[in-house]
């Protein structure tokens, strides 16, 4: 685990400060279960898991959530700032998911 944190650290200075709180197991699922991993820029940090067909939400106060479940062999994910979309590739699918993302701060 500690040569992901090493290149999560690349991309974003002192995160392995933030996993601190996280049950192990969910640290397990997000660090050593995912395929690809985007930064939104605001310490926010998202995860698509290929094994568990889901993408997970960190949030900069540690908390995790399910953004998506259920999802067909998802692979590494982008993220376009511009639009504020994740692009998901599905590795078995022959296709790519758009997905528009809603902040907390655009929610209410």
């Amino acid at each position: 685990m500690d040569k992901i944190f090493e290149s999560l650290e690349r991309m974003t200075p002192g995160i392995r400060l933030r996993f601190h709180g996280i049950d192990e197991e969910t640290l397990k699922l997000l660090v050593e279960t995912n395929d690809g991993i985007v930064s939104l820029g605001d310490g926010d940090f998202l995860f698509s898991s290929f094994f568990d067909s889901t993408i997970f939400w960190l949030g900069s106060d540690t908390s995790v959530r399910t953004l998506v479940e259920g999802m067909e062999t998802p692979a590494d994910i982008g993220f376009d700032r511009g639009r504020d979309r994740l692009l998901i590739p599905h590795f078995q699918g022959d296709a790519v998911t758009f997905l528009d993302l809603v902040r907390s701060s655009d929610e209410g």
